[in-house]
């Protein structure tokens, strides 16, 4: 079931900034955020850490919240805005980079450790 999509009163939060829904959204997805620019980057771990970084800066500024229009599931709109960066990367530095094969589906990661003990990578630790 779509994550967002599914929870108006989660939407609505994460529209207006909520620290709690932001904090939510990001656990959904920081699996399948850092899986993707893992595959699609295969540079070095500090240059994961500080796209995936980036995407969720993105994601989560006031203009992109906005942006999502909570009508589609918010997998693929998190998964354009990673492949964009990973793109300007790759150009950065002379590189292509094909990203079709590594979609982020809109069904979210478990949860944080303390949910389920799901494995999870914390960004600061990568």
């Amino acid at each position: 079931m779509p994550f967002l999509r599914s929870r108006p009163e989660l939407l609505r939060a994460f529209r207006e900034g909520d620290r709690d829904a932001l904090s939510q959204v990001y656990w959904a997805y920081i699996g399948r955020v850092e899986s993707f620019v893992r595959h699609a980057m295969p540079w070095g771990r500090s240059e994961v850490v500080d796209v995936v970084q980036d995407a969720f800066i993105r994601a989560f500024d006031a203009k992109a919240r906005l942006a999502y229009d909570g009508l589609r599931d918010y997998g693929p709109y998190l998964s354009t805005i990673c492949r964009n960066l990973v793109t300007d990367r790759a150009r950065r530095r002379g590189r292509e980079v094909s990203t079709e094969d590594f979609p982020i589906a809109d069904t979210p990661d478990k949860g944080p450790p303390s949910d389920d003990g799901a494995p999870w990578s914390d960004p600061k630790t990568m």
